[in-house]
């Protein structure tokens, strides 16, 4: 009699160039999925850690200092053609999209991109990247909350890029982050 076998996936090693904030609560993010992470600041560290490792996925940051995202791009993809290359900007650009998937890059979002949006460019999702360990829906909106207060600096502009009154934003980050606006550094 047969024995189902279990195959057992390789681990999704994900490659992140990002030296932003975003980036940080990203790694945090792909880590909290069981993905492993290489966070890494600058072009070079990045081909370098691409010599080294075999990346299921990378994330590469479109503003680059001194280094064009198109170039790095086409130089990671050339070292890494299996990988899965999303290229993230804060500014978001037909032109910047359209180099970057000329440059090899499989997907474009705009940042701060929530942590299921980017998960799901990847290709993965909590239970395919690790059994076991799931983002909640409640960590994925505490997570979009941050960066979105980040971004905008302030409640109300927050509530506006959200389009939603600044009372229901208020609401929403006391639930979630557990901070009121009176604990913002800024003021409305």
């Amino acid at each position: 009699m047969n024995t189902p076998t279990h195959m057992v996936s390789p681990p999704c090693r994900v490659l992140l160039l990002d030296k932003s904030p975003w980036g940080a609560r990203m790694r945090d993010s792909l880590l909290a999925a069981g993905a492993q992470v290489e966070k890494v600041n600058d072009v070079t560290g990045a081909l370098n850690a691409c010599r080294r490792v075999n990346f299921t996925a990378c994330i590469i940051d479109f503003v680059l200092d001194g280094h064009t995202a198109q170039d790095t791009i086409a130089a990671i993809h050339q070292l890494q053609p299996g990988a899965r290359i999303i290229a993230v900007s804060n500014h978001a650009q037909v032109s910047h999209a359209s180099a970057a998937l000329h440059a090899g890059a499989y997907d474009y979002l705009p940042k701060p991109a929530p942590p299921a949006l980017v998960l799901h460019a990847l290709g993965l999702n909590a239970h395919t990247v690790s059994s076991g360990a799931q983002l909640t829906l409640a960590s994925m909106k505490k997570m979009l909350i941050e960066d979105i207060l980040l971004e905008s600096g302030s409640i109300s502009a927050a509530a506006r890029a959200l389009g939603i009154e600044r009372s229901s934003f208020r609401r929403m980050v006391s639930r979630y982050v557990g901070t009121t606006a009176s604990t913002s550094k800024k003021t409305c």
